[in-house]
């Protein structure tokens, strides 16, 4: 995607109802849109998190005085099963406590926090389990249609489930030679995100430069899609989305294209 559009999405998109309008308007695609929205709204929820943490007095009283979670999380834009986590942590239960609340709400002896609890995370498509279950079922799916890639092309690997996770380690080690755009790879990692300079450079710091100096070049796979810019930024990282593979399955396309 060039920059200009992508700025452009990017400051329009700040809830659900930006996606469908876009979607209709722009005629772009749920799986282009969405990822861009969920990239803005967790960067937001980092940037605020601490201060509304800060603040979790008066998101109690507020909340004892009547307001719901859900009414909250709108006036904070801050997403629903956090603000739930904030305000019962601050009432005293325990961390441990609230995740079993938030995968269960009728785990709770009150019919109030199970009713608001379920109905914030209907509406929290980024932090509710359910939403935790989407990501981690579009990873696996994005990792197995590697997995048959190298299998296709008979490549001898090892995957990071074989690794040491401890030591921080790609998604799927080459044990072979592997020529990518005339370029030898090393690794492969997989990441179900758009990749703009910011989230691209995040990952760099993060784990990338880790690989490259230990390891070797490698492949990074934005199944979402990347800004263009970033195929001239790179010189040892190979950088492709989702496109790259002929042989994805219909389940990555019905998942990336999920109505949430």
């Amino acid at each position: 995607m060039d920059e200009d559009t992508y700025k452009e999405l990017y400051f329009q998109l700040n809830n659900l109802d930006d996606v469908d309008r876009l979607s209709q308007k722009k005629s772009i695609s749920f799986k282009i849109l969405m990822p861009i929205l969920c990239l803005k709204l967790v960067r937001n929820t980092r940037k605020n998190f601490h201060n509304l943490k800060e603040n979790a007095l008066d998101l109690h009283s507020k909340w004892e005085n009547g307001d719901t979670f859900l009414q909250l999380s709108e006036e904070y834009n801050f997403p629903p099963s956090l603000i739930v986590s904030i305000i019962l942590q601050f009432s005293g239960m325990s961390k441990k406590h609230v995740r079993k609340l938030l995968k269960d709400p009728k785990n709770s002896s009150s019919s109030r926090i199970t009713s608001e609890v379920l109905e914030a995370i209907d509406n929290d498509f980024l932090y509710s389990p359910r939403a935790h279950e989407l990501q981690f079922k579009i990873s696996k799916a994005g990792e197995d249609i590697i997995d048959s890639w190298l299998k296709s092309m008979n490549l001898d690997f090892i995957t990071e489930k074989a690794m040491d996770k401890d030591k921080g380690t790609p998604d799927f080690i080459l044990k072979e030679k592997l020529y990518i755009d005339g370029k030898k790879i090393s690794w492969i990692e997989s990441k179900v995100v758009f990749a703009d300079i910011e989230e691209h450079n995040r990952y760099i710091n993060k784990q990338y430069k880790r690989y490259l100096n230990d390891i070797g070049d490698g492949m990074v796979v934005y199944w979402c899609g990347f800004l263009d810019y970033l195929l001239h930024l790179e010189k040892r990282i190979i950088i492709k989305d989702y496109s790259f593979f002929p042989n994805r399955n219909r389940n990555l396309d019905d998942l990336l294209n999920l109505p949430w």
